[in-house]
């Protein structure tokens, strides 16, 4: 693979992360998890992982952020710390809302 096309397919996937990121600071979960999606597999990596799970965490879908963190092969353990912290938030929540 040329430079050149490195260099492109790097813009592209920070361009991507970015606006998951941005879709899920504004509590837009949805379209954050769609365009993750919408990203090819193999440019997928830990940081658009992180992204795409805050994303669900800004937005209260559990549902939909197990099923992406069950899709990941490689779990790190920043990305276990995340999910791990989402559901402990999602506890506390729904107990101080009873």
């Amino acid at each position: 693979m040329s430079k050149y096309r490195l260099c492109f397919y790097s813009i592209i996937i920070l361009i991507s992360i970015f606006e998951v990121n941005a879709y899920g600071l504004n509590g837009m979960g949805f379209e954050a998890i769609q365009l993750y999606q919408e990203m090819p597999y193999h440019l997928r990596n830990d940081i658009s992982h992180v992204c795409v799970l805050n994303a669900c965490s800004h937005s209260g879908l559990l549902s939909q952020a197990r099923s992406i963190f069950n899709q990941i092969t490689k779990k790190t353990e920043k990305i276990t710390s995340i999910m791990v912290c989402f559901i402990s938030f999602l506890l506390l929540y729904s107990k101080t809302s009873l």
